[in-house]
Order: structure tokens, then sequence, then C-alpha cells
């Protein structure tokens, strides 16, 4: 094995198929010419892939999994850092809304050197699409049908702070959406999402704690729940378990064991209760991008006081059923708004205005070594 093949092992290490998951490298992936179909192996000395026929050399090769036929993005093997997540939740949470808005938001957001655009046009073009209803037409993205299953969301982040002369930081970010009712059922392709995810993210609805909801006037109540809100649910803790025994179920782990993963717990919708924090800092504009890198205290003091208002909101069992389910030092407690305010009672929203939109995705690309802990006075 010569030293192209060994750095394509171990390149294999992090690079998986976005579709099935499965571990590729550039010697084990296919190659076919754009033009004629025909199977490529590598030509010449330096390795390249181009088709054999002298007349094709120019077109475009076409990489795709050897184990589910898939065509793959043409840079798949050509990323500093690959990165994955998985939202999970059950229906009405917000997770497709939470999703458009942060890409929207990571596009947008002035004052920074980050940049993030599309891996592929499937990816684009889902994109478009629900930012057009968010942003466009401002309403909610209608519900993920059920059994629809994950779609994978590929997606380029550059960070233009530490370019150079002749190159930038560029890492793959592959987003896994589903629909909320399949956290009752699950797929081969499911299981592998979540066992292929670096960080869980696990999306909650503050009015899901009796008490909060108890408090809200039931106009907002119903128009921020939706379907949610209709007759008999499930409590929060509920829910957890729920959620807990889908994923234990996918990584084919025992009762007794923990889940080894980093989990990113977000309460969706919180413009709803932020009023209940006062000066909180969870209150308090985001400061991880501005900052150049993350900004720990901050994580941390969030973390501490969603932990505390859910203490204080009858969530003792929810807590619980998070910490007894995975390692504590991996978990994380988020407060985040998609829009800012609910919407209207016809359905629509006023400006949108997102609140802390990308802090469960500043603590992923920490985890990732991808930015690093800002300086802290």
């Amino acid at each position: 094995m010569d030293i192209r093949d060994t750095f394509a092992e171990i390149l294999s290490k992090k690079v998986l198929c976005p579709y099935c998951l499965a571990r590729i490298s550039t010697n084990s992936a296919k190659y076919n010419c754009s033009f004629c179909g025909t199977d490529i192996t590598k030509q010449g000395f330096n390795g390249k892939y181009y088709c054999p026929d002298a007349a094709h050399r120019d077109k475009p090769v076409i990489i795709s999994c050897p184990i589910c036929g898939r065509e793959l993005p043409s840079s798949i093997f050509d990323y500093d850092e690959y990165m994955r997540f998985c939202l999970l939740g059950a229906t009405d949470t917000g997770k497709t809304n939470f999703l458009i808005t942060m890409i929207h938001e990571l596009q947008n957001c002035k004052g920074t050197y980050w940049s993030c655009s599309h891996m592929d046009q499937e990816t684009l073009e889902n994109f478009h699409h629900n930012e057009d209803t968010i942003y466009k037409e401002h309403r909610p993205v209608d519900n993920t049908l059920a059994g629809q299953g994950p779609q994978p969301q590929q997606w380029i982040l550059q960070n233009g702070k530490k370019r150079t002369r002749t190159s930038i930081p560029t890492y793959s970010l592959t987003i896994f959406d589903g629909a909320g009712e399949d956290i009752t059922s699950m797929s081969d392709d499911i299981k592998n999402y979540i066992n292929g995810s670096n960080t869980l993210v696990i999306l909650f609805d503050p009015l899901m704690l009796d008490k909060v909801a108890q408090r809200m006037d039931p106009e907002k109540l119903a128009a921020s729940t939706g379907t949610y809100g209709q007759g008999q649910r499930k409590s929060a803790a509920e829910l957890v378990t729920d959620i807990t025994t889908y994923i234990k179920a996918a990584m084919k782990l025992k009762p007794n064991q923990l889940i080894n993963r980093n989990v990113a717990v977000v309460f969706t919708k919180f413009d709803m209760v932020l009023d209940e924090f006062g000066t909180g800092t969870v209150t308090q504009e985001s400061p991880h991008l501005k900052s150049g890198g993350f900004v720990l205290s901050d994580c941390e003091a969030v973390d501490e006081e969603i932990r505390s208002w859910i203490e204080k909101n009858g969530g003792v069992q929810f807590l619980k059923n998070i910490s007894n389910n995975f390692i504590d030092k991996n978990v994380k407690y988020f407060g985040i708004s998609s829009f800012g305010a609910a919407p209207r009672s016809d359905g629509h929203l006023d400006e949108i205005a997102p609140h802390r939109i990308l802090d469960p995705l500043m603590w992923m690309m920490y985890n990732e070594g991808i930015i690093s802990k800002a300086d802290e006075e």
C-alpha cells in the first residue's frame, strides 16, 4: 500500500456516505464517466480518475457510494473536517423551522467571517423552498410527513478569518431532519443516521411542561403548539423516555447503557417564556460569532439557567430522564427561537427575528475543534 492509499484509508475513518452512512475512501468509491457511463479506475502515475476513452477525458467524473449506489458530491473527500448531526423530537417542535432559520442566519449574519453554501442541488432546492415559506410567505414550514424519513442536508462551511493567500479552512456539515412521528417507528435509514451523527440535537417545545402551558394565553398556546396542543399529549418526561428508547434501539444499547454522543437539548419557541428569565444570560444576544470563538462561560450560564427553570416548572423527572440516559458532560441545554415570536392567530408570522438560533451549531463546532474557546476577561 503506497502513501496515497494509506492516506485514503485514514480519511475513510471520517468520510461517510450521507445516504447509507457506509464508510468510504477514495479507493472504495465507485467512479463513472458522466458521458458514457464507463467504470473508471485510477489512470497514470498520479492516480487520477478519468475516462479511458480519450475523447471523454475532459468530461466530469461521477462519484458514487459502492454500497447504496447514490451519487456523491464531487468534493466529498476534500474537506478539513466532517460534522454530522441528527434532529430528533416530537411533531410540532419546529425541527425544520429551526434548521432553515439557522442556515439563513448563518448566511446573512453580519460581523462574522463564516460562510455557508450548499454542497448539492437537492439541498439547495429544499432549502430555498422552505426559506421562501418562512422569509417571503411569513409562515412556518409545513410538518415533515410521517414515514418520509430524514433527508440529508449537505452544507459547506468556510472560515474566512483563517484564509491564507491560497486556501481557506473548509468543512462538511451534514444534517438529518426527520418527521416527529417517526420517533415511534424505526427504519434502517434512521438507525444509520443516528449512529453516523457526531451530535444528537433533541428539540422540545417549552410548552410541553404543563406548568408553563397552564400560564399561557389559550390563543397563543394554540398558535404555537399546532396539532401537539390538541387532545391528550405526553409529558416532556415521557417524550424523553420515548426518544432515548428510540436512540438506544438504533444504537443497539441495553437499557442500562448510557448513550455516548454529544447531545444538544434544545428548547424551541423560547420567545414564549423569555420574560420568565428577567435579564438572564439566555435573554441576551448570543456572543459566539462576534467573539471569533466559542464563549464557554455563556454556554454554561445558559445551560444552568434552563436546567433551573425546568426544575421550577415541574420538570424534575425530565432532567432525571436526560441525566440517566446520556453522559452528563456531553449534554448541554439551549433556548432558541426560530422566529422571535409565535405565529399570529391566522398562522402567519411577523418580522422574522431568530434568537440564539446558532448556539447549538457553535457548540458542535467547538466540540469538533473547528472553533476554539474565545478569550474571556
